[in-house]
């Protein structure tokens, strides 16, 4: 199979090569840098959307209000909130 070279800079090989090593602990397996990289591009094939990252949108108003309208069951009631956060009745403060 052919091959080419792969140009990165210092501070991205020192993390690749972080990457590698903690893949390593955590499996107990070694690999090869070739097939790190193909093990790299097949998790991002798997997930596209976890590589995004923080890109991306922000909800359009009507997305806003389907998720505002959706029930929250926080498991307490809303006057045992202070009892449920602190542990005691917490004071009115009218």
């Amino acid at each position: 199979m052919p091959t080419t070279t792969l140009r990165i800079g210092l501070r991205q090989k020192r993390r690749f090569d972080r990457l590698k090593a903690n893949l390593h602990l955590l499996t107990g397996q070694r690999m090869t840098q070739d097939e790190f990289v193909d093990w790299l591009l097949r998790q991002g094939e798997r997930a596209p959307k976890a590589l995004a990252g923080k890109r991306w949108r922000p909800l359009s108003a009507p997305e806003i209000e389907k998720a505002m309208a959706l029930p929250l069951d926080l498991g307490v009631e809303l006057g045992d909130v202070d009892r449920a956060l602190y542990g005691k009745q917490g004071k009115s403060r009218v």
